[in-house]
């Protein structure tokens, strides 16, 4: 093997050039869906709402505080929403309150980008007021 690497013949290297093309190709398709995956909608499309009352996203049963924190921090600094911790019931964990958005159509977006990020207990809330 490394005898045929060291003096490659006309169809070996043939042979190589067509590996390496067919890597590089399947490299820059890889990299391209990386660079998609990550694009994120603009940070406008979910608003907060300007009249009350709006519609709030609550994500459950997070198991600890700092999960909850750190969720809440993602909201405020990537979405620049309000979030605000809340304990769950029965004391199963902690809810994250996160709103109110001006839509319904809005606040689905947000749950469907909040599922996809793997929170499996998501409930959207009509009539919601700002915390004040």
């Amino acid at each position: 093997m490394w005898n045929l690497l060291q003096n490659p013949n006309r169809a070996d290297r043939r042979a190589l050039m067509v590996f390496f093309a067919i890597a590089l190709l399947l490299s820059l398709y890889f990299a391209s869906g990386i660079l998609v995956g990550y694009v994120s909608p603009p940070a406008d499309l979910i608003e907060m709402a300007k009249e009350e009352p709006g519609w709030a996203v609550r994500v459950s049963r997070l198991p600890t505080f700092d999960a909850a924190s750190q969720l809440t921090a993602a909201i405020r600094n990537q979405r620049q929403l309000e979030a605000v911790i809340e304990g769950a019931p029965n004391e199963t964990g902690y809810q994250v309150r996160i709103g109110p958005v001006a839509t319904r159509e809005m606040a689905e977006l947000l749950a469907e980008e909040l599922t996809t990020s793997g929170y499996p207990r998501i409930d959207i809330l009509e009539s919601i007021e700002r915390d004040r």
